[in-house]
């Protein structure tokens, strides 16, 4: 799974306010042949973004001044490093919204060391095969650029952000094949952990896809509800 160079040391970027955290990474991922920055607040890492370029990002939520939500916002505008966020708040809605702003992946603490280092593993692992993944497909009056997270639907154009695309990705990845929420998360976050609340951002997930791509949400002919079993994209819409 690991396609890291060895010769080339990946850079960690890590915004994190509580000083015993900030140490305690810093020195688990340097022994690992990470090179790491670290600061204590979203403005200075901000900062550090274009000086340092990482290769990815673990970002508190609760910082001083500017939150880890607006710091994600704000690197969205002009990056796509990989976010990991690293905090306290563990509701769902907190987690929906973490990656809404375009979060690849949410770790609440307290945690494993060890949990982090798989987490980033996978995350790196994701961004280096996307250029191996399928760019654009069609499926009757849909059009999905998974290169650019677009959708046009007709004459219509719906923006899709990067969970989106990733649950697109993988619905429609095995023509008449259910995926399970299971089976999802996997693809989608990369967990091998699961509880109710992982299961339940799914379906609001699948929720905001069916608005922008069926007609009738709640009377769904592209994605479909299997019920006990899970998802998938209704194969007569399978076009190639």
């Amino acid at each position: 799974m690991n396609h890291r160079d060895p010769q080339k040391k990946e850079k960690i970027l890590i915004i994190e306010d509580q000083l015993n955290i900030r140490r305690v990474l810093s020195k688990k991922f340097k022994s690992l042949g990470y090179e790491v920055l670290t600061t204590s607040n979203g403005r200075e890492g901000l900062k550090l973004l274009n000086f340092f370029s990482p290769h990815i990002i673990l970002l508190d939520i609760m910082l001083p001044g500017v939150n880890g939500y607006e710091v994600c916002k704000e690197i969205r505008k002009n990056s796509n490093v990989p976010i990991i966020f690293l905090t306290a708040l563990s509701k769902v809605g907190d987690q929906v919204k973490g990656f809404e702003f375009g979060a690849d992946d949410y770790i609440v603490k307290p945690f494993f060391i060890e949990e982090i280092e798989r987490r980033i593993l996978i995350v790196l692992e994701k961004k280096y095969k996307q250029s191996e993944t399928i760019k654009k497909i069609r499926f009757d009056k849909l059009v999905i650029d998974f290169e650019n997270k677009i959708l046009l639907k007709e004459n219509t154009i719906f923006e899709l952000n990067e969970i989106e695309t990733q649950m697109l990705k993988i619905l429609t990845s095995k023509k008449d094949k259910i995926f399970s929420r299971k089976e999802i998360i996997n693809f989608v976050w990369g967990l091998n952990h699961f509880n109710h609340s992982d299961y339940r951002i799914v379906d609001l997930y699948i929720s905001k896809l069916r608005h922008k791509i069926e007609e009738e949400p709640k009377n769904p002919l592209y994605i479909q509800t299997i019920r006990g079993l899970g998802y998938r994209f209704f194969q007569k819409f399978f076009e190639n």
